[in-house]
């Protein structure tokens, strides 16, 4: 729970089918109100399955608008008054508050916060028509046209002539205060439409960490989702020539063997031949975990922050209820190969380690009491970020986020399989075409010609 001032209070909620989201609570005690507009896009958020950080960061900010306005004794506010409010209330959160004990935000922290607001102000816009403080006070919001939503038409203006505004009235000590431009539909900084090959091995160099380096090189040229990645088991990168044992249509013997395992059915646990429990017993019995889609339900919850969810792909070995990742690149799982033994060097030293088989952990050396644990979905999603922002990314936007990184995989293979969908989809770990065989119409030796023609005209250009 996060208290704030002025009677103004952020805390979970459960709905009665047991969903969790973040709640505003306003008034002095034994006298609290939930604020029904937020709570209904915070499980808006939750059952579109946001990130659960994203969703509470962006309950946190409409909630601190909200201390403000009641710092401000609660003000009725037409839609000029509601103008001059919002700006004073953006420059006191850019050049801080000692008295709400606010530091100045940073040029990225005051645009986030800004675009939550807006968010907040398209989703009322939608239900509810107007933008509701509290109480009585309500805004009306004009309809959105075009490309410029409610919020921007309210504030009559766009982002960038906003900041600019709010920038002339700063005090000159604190500079100026910039935001990149809002994007047209479809295109980005630069003419960038989602990311590239040259921007993933952009990120990928200029990662110093091995398991993040390890995890962006097989989320670009392996294609798995980053939940699927959080659920990989030590035992489930492998070397090549491995494949004989349970993918023999495979060719690829000189490359990683990387195995994406159901999590509940799949009876590979490590030892070949040894096909006794699930790999779901096998967690209980050696651990006492249960897989990680499975782990917000822990009593407890525990591990709540832990869970990692599986969605239902099409396996290339049915009995083994896996399937393998097929690499779009040659040089990056050579790569990959160096950066995980890397990675078991480094989780090899950490005793927590030992606690979970799970392949990716923490390694913080900010926080020694939890190197060793299995890495949450959230702090890979937090690294992305920072990988993004270290090369002059803007994570979330022009596809620049992890999910981004399976959409320029899909983009690479169809540059390597050409119009063969059934070989794209079998890739991609789609179940689509049930009538297709085990590999569809995936032909082994000619991806593997494609795939050196491919890395030539790159090497050429």
């Amino acid at each position: 729970m996060e208290t704030l001032p002025d009677g103004c209070t952020v805390a979970e909620v459960t709905r009665s089918d047991g969903v969790v989201a973040p709640a505003i609570w306003v008034g002095a005690q034994g006298d609290v109100t939930v604020l029904a507009e937020p709570l209904a896009l915070a499980f808006s958020e939750v059952d579109q399955q946001r990130p659960y950080q994203r969703v509470a960061h962006l309950i946190a900010s409409i909630a601190q608008l909200l201390v403000y306005y009641i710092a401000k004794k609660r003000p009725l506010l037409d839609k000029r008054g509601f103008q001059s409010f919002l700006k004073e209330y953006i420059l006191k959160r850019a050049n801080g508050d000692s008295i709400r004990q606010w530091a100045p935000l940073s040029r990225r922290a005051l645009a986030i916060e800004v675009r939550n607001i807006a968010e907040y102000s398209d989703f009322c816009e939608r239900e509810y028509g107007h933008l509701p403080l509290l109480e009585r006070c309500t805004v009306p919001l004009p309809a959105p046209i075009g490309s410029q939503r409610s919020f921007w038409r309210l504030m009559a203006c766009n982002e960038r002539d906003l900041f600019s505004h709010l920038a002339i009235r700063r005090e000159v000590e604190q500079g100026r205060i910039k935001i990149p431009r809002r994007a047209n539909k479809g295109g980005g900084a630069d003419g960038l439409v989602g990311m590239t090959e040259d921007f993933a091995w952009k990120l990928i160099d200029a990662e110093r960490n091995p398991t993040f380096k390890a995890l962006w090189l097989l989320g670009y040229f392996g294609g798995p989702r980053l939940s699927e990645s959080m659920n990989l088991w030590i035992c489930d990168v492998l070397p090549g020539r491995m494949r004989s044992l349970w993918f023999p249509g495979d060719i690829f013997f000189d490359l990683p063997l990387v195995v994406i395992a159901n999590p509940w059915e799949s009876h590979w646990c490590g030892k070949v031949g040894d096909e006794r429990i699930t790999r779901e017993e096998y967690l209980l019995k050696e651990y006492g975990l249960r897989p990680r889609p499975l782990m917000a339900e822990t009593e407890g919850g525990e591990y709540r922050g832990k869970a990692a969810g599986f969605k239902g792909t099409k396996p290339t070995n049915r009995s083994g209820a896996m399937r393998q990742i097929f690499w779009a690149s040659e040089e990056a799982a050579r790569l990959f190969e160096t950066s995980i033994a890397e990675v078991r060097i480094i989780r090899n030293r950490m005793p927590r380690a030992k606690l979970h088989p799970f392949l990716f952990v923490n390694t913080d050396p900010r926080k020694p009491d939890v190197q060793g644990d299995m890495l949450t979905l959230s702090n890979a999603r937090k690294a992305f970020e920072r990988a993004l922002l270290r090369i002059g990314g803007t994570p979330y936007r022009f596809k620049q986020k992890p999910h981004g990184m399976r959409h320029l995989y899909k983009d690479l293979i169809k540059s390597i399989a050409g119009e063969d969908r059934g070989a794209v989809q079998v890739c991609m770990g789609h179940r689509a075409r049930d009538s297709q065989d085990e590999y569809g119409s995936l032909d082994m030796r000619a991806m593997r010609h494609a795939m050196a023609t491919v890395r030539q005209q790159r090497e050429d250009s």
